[in-house]
């Protein structure tokens, strides 16, 4: 669902603190890109990632929840 619904806008990215301070932290390429190996995605884009919602609950126009995603990426066993 997550990548036929993201639009790739970055705004989820652009708001994200974590991305601000130099963190490979980047909620639209985890969106787009979790269809190939989320191993992957979790350690190159989902790392960093603070859990602070702010991609979620302010930045994301189709209402997706990459805050969750993330955390669950970080919570799986590699």
């Amino acid at each position: 669902r997550a990548q036929d619904a993201c639009h790739g806008c970055q705004r989820c990215t652009e708001l994200c603190p974590a991305w601000q301070q130099g963190q490979p932290t980047e909620p639209h390429r985890v969106m787009r890109a979790l269809w190939a190996d989320p191993a992957t995605v979790a350690s190159r884009w989902a790392g960093g990632c603070t859990g602070c919602n702010l991609c979620t609950f302010y930045a994301c126009p189709v209402e997706l929840n990459p805050a969750s995603l993330m955390a669950d990426l970080a919570d799986a066993p590699s």
